[in-house]
């Protein structure tokens, strides 16, 4: 027989790599939901299964049902989260990567440009917008047409998401280039690519765009474009505010703190010091985060 390392192995599935397959998009949503539908069968078992626990016992099922509710929500955002992004990241998936595209966008010689005549990067932006379009037509048939509506939705929606935070990771990498013209152009950049995506999945009917992760939880603001819009106006704030605006957002990732801290403090040594300072503060957030959850699961 097979023994326990044997069954452990996971099975490599090519889809997942494949372009021409969109990253196994339809199979991802598929065992996605697939989830629930299990669960809405155990549910309807629901009264088979406390007939059969010893008196007293019968919560169990519903104590069962409601944890297991959340194991799948919290499967279903990491499965369609990592599906969009892999449609957006494969290099071989479309125009250009998003790897590529924000590697691109630093390498312009933003300060020796004359941004009147248009955006340097706006060769790039097209080519990402013309990627956004041609996914657009083939979502909806991927899998022959197998991905429900509403699951494609949660697909674009992390999609966006995943479009404005490399926007965000964009200004950061653009480092000191950055002139109060330069962060009004990218702006602009932004903005475009912000309608193209929200046309993909907003039918027009005034339909609420879909909430890829609930009120709470500690990466929501992530999921906004103010996530993008506040950083950006950061860079206009003055150095003596700079540290306590990165301390009371933890959300943001550390590099794009150092970049937003090594743009608006010019003075190496003071760098160092306010890196040092935010990196204490956000370790000290980090362990009461921690304590909490420990504490709300016991």
């Amino acid at each position: 027989g097979a023994n326990l390392a044997q069954l452990l192995q996971v099975t490599p599935f090519p889809k997942l790599n494949s372009p021409s397959m969109l990253c196994g998009l339809s199979e991802r949503c598929t065992g996605a939901e697939s989830v629930f539908s299990l669960l809405a069968s155990l549910r309807e078992l629901r009264p088979w299964l406390a007939e059969r626990l010893p008196k007293g016992e019968q919560e169990a099922v519903d104590r069962f049902l409601e944890s297991q509710d959340v194991v799948a929500a919290q499967l279903r955002t990491f499965i369609l989260r990592c599906a969009a992004s892999d449609v957006l990241e494969v290099p071989q998936m479309g125009r250009v990567s998003l790897d590529h595209f924000s590697n691109t966008l630093q390498a312009l010689k933003w300060d020796a440009r004359d941004l009147s005549s248009g955006s340097p990067g706006a060769p790039y932006f097209e080519q990402l917008r013309a990627q956004i379009d041609e996914l657009s037509r083939r979502i909806p048939s991927a899998g022959g047409g197998s991905i429900p509506y509403e699951t494609q939705r949660f697909v674009w929606r992390w999609m966006e998401v995943r479009v404005m935070q490399e926007c965000a990771e964009v200004v950061a990498k653009t480092g000191r280039k950055k002139t109060p013209e330069v962060l009004k152009c990218l702006a602009e950049d932004f903005r475009s690519i912000r309608a193209t995506t929200q046309q993909s999945y907003q039918s027009g009917s005034g339909e609420e765009e879909p909430a890829v992760l609930p009120n709470g939880h500690p990466l929501k603001a992530t999921t906004n474009w103010d996530y993008l819009e506040q950083y950006m106006e950061a860079h206009a704030l003055p150095p003596a505010d700079i540290l306590a605006w990165c301390r009371a957002r933890p959300e943001y990732p550390l590099r794009l703190h150092r970049a937003l801290l090594e743009y608006v403090q010019g003075n190496p040594k003071t760098q160092r010091q306010l890196v040092m300072d935010l990196e204490a503060s956000l370790a000290d957030h980090i362990a009461q985060v921690a304590s909490e959850m420990v504490s709300g699961s016991a």
